[in-house]
């Protein structure tokens, strides 16, 4: 995701940005509080649709709702990439 977007991995990123602890530790060991949810977006990239309804259970996540916020994702990383290019 973000080591991807700027091609350098995310443990030399995270020490230049201010983020909490918790996104720290699901960004680097998949782990905390927010590592159910690291897994859901993973699991969105993938694409599996099984997948994607388990993680979101194990997140309390609404199917509606994900794929709300999953095409608002989307349409940023598309214009994102489009200023870029």
């Amino acid at each position: 995701m973000l080591d991807q977007f700027v091609g350098r991995p995310i443990r030399e990123i995270l020490p230049e940005i201010n983020v909490q602890e918790g996104v720290k530790e699901a960004l680097l060991t998949q782990s905390g509080p927010y590592g159910p949810l690291f897994d859901l977006a993973k699991v969105c990239e993938q694409g599996d649709p099984v997948q994607i309804l388990a993680a979101a259970e194990r997140c309390g996540v609404d199917q509606s709702i994900l794929n709300t916020k999953l095409m608002a994702a989307l349409n940023w990383a598309n214009e994102t990439a489009a200023i870029t290019e």
